[in-house]
């Protein structure tokens, strides 16, 4: 797993740094270890052995993290440790460099230890921390690791829970949080940070519906188990069985980006892509094939907006707005008939800034970026 510090560099790094975090398998003992290059990658000074087990290291994920009292910057790290080459699951640990990103890494925390329903039954660890010059409520980093937990031990019914702390520069007070503990099958979790809006960024794979959902919660996770969702399913197809998906943000439009794996034709996977992309100062994310065109206007916005679509077929649509914490401010139902569209829509009440405008229907599932004055 890779991560850089490019955006903020670190205490140490010129121009900036690069690192990974990789397993080594060894018939003896397993190893986690980290390289990194302080100088953008020209040179690799840095090598250092984080963990080394008897047991099987096999996923790991890799973040950076950074505030204004964590001004110096640390890699953050989190692996799965399986009990058996055959193990489905097992047990999920993180550790941190310890104040620079050059010095030695503590001690690793056994995550899972944290619940009692989750000791040895984590799988597939994705790990986000907070980076910029903020800093959260608690005067530090936040970081959030999400799990797979496998409920009943058998395959059969997959959660997707995590963990988070609030003062992860300098602590190791680490809780759990729930996204889905539910009997549908949700797996394959990927977590962001998007530090111009102070928001972790999650997807993960809705096994049970085929569905890639999107989802959003702040900085400061004052509810850390109530996560927003973006959209429900940017998938189009349903085609899916290990899509693996994974978010990042776009650092010059500050937009978030997909991937994913579809199944094709043959015994191999097809790599799938989709983002939010600007038109016009005005981002726009997954636009329906059932829409041939689309566009707010006015855009900035004073009191109100039109959204102009054209669309293939009818549809009753709900048009969202949300602000860039992931918190609805606003909701209509609208009625969308084959054709030309324009759908005016009164925000009178709503205060100056960046939001989402969301259009959900049968058929149509479009994102739009708006700036109300």
């Amino acid at each position: 797993s890779m991560a850089t510090d490019y955006r903020f560099p670190a205490f140490g790094s010129s121009p900036y740094s690069v690192a990974f975090v990789y397993s080594v398998y060894s018939p003896i003992m397993d190893s986690i270890n980290y390289i990194c290059s302080t100088d953008a990658g020209v040179t690799w000074g840095v090598s250092q052995n984080i963990s080394t087990s008897g047991g099987y290291f096999r996923k790991v994920s890799l973040a950076y993290g950074r505030s204004a009292s964590a001004s110096n910057g640390r890699y953050f790290a989190a692996w799965e440790q399986l009990g058996s080459s055959a193990a489905r699951n097992g047990h999920i640990y993180t550790s941190r460099s310890s104040s620079t990103i050059i010095d030695s890494w503590i001690s690793p925390i056994n995550l899972d230890s944290v619940s009692t329903t989750m000791i040895n039954l984590c799988r597939n660890p994705s790990i986000a921390v907070q980076y910029n010059n903020t800093d959260n409520d608690s005067s530090s980093v936040s970081a959030v690791v999400l799990v797979d937990r496998d409920y009943i031990g058998d395959g059969s019914d997959y959660d997707l829970l995590g963990f988070y702390n609030k003062r992860a520069h300098y602590t190791n007070y680490w809780y759990r949080l729930d996204i889905v503990n539910s009997g549908e099958n949700d797996m394959f979790p990927d977590v962001t940070y998007d530090p111009g809006a102070n928001n972790f960024l999650a997807v993960y794979f809705d096994s049970s519906n085929f569905k890639l959902p999107y989802i959003v919660n702040n900085m400061n996770l004052v509810n850390p188990s109530t996560w927003t969702t973006i959209n429900p399913q940017y998938n189009d197809n349903l085609n899916l069985t290990s899509p693996f998906p994974r978010v990042e943000i776009n650092p010059v439009l500050n937009q978030a980006a997909h991937v994913w794996i579809a199944e094709g034709s043959s015994p191999n996977g097809v790599a799938m892509f989709d983002a939010e992309y600007a038109v016009s100062n005005v981002g726009v994310q997954n636009i329906s094939q059932e829409i041939d065109e689309i566009s707010i206007f006015p855009n900035p916005i004073k009191n109100y907006f039109n959204i102009s679509l054209k669309s293939k077929s009818s549809d009753l649509i709900t048009v969202n707005i949300f602000d860039l914490t992931g918190k609805i401010v606003f909701s209509q139902l609208s009625n969308v008939i084959e054709g030309h569209n324009l759908l005016k829509v009164n925000i009178d009440e709503i205060a100056s800034g960046n939001y989402i405008v969301n259009l959900q229907g049968q058929k149509i599932n479009s994102n739009i970026r708006i700036l109300v004055k």
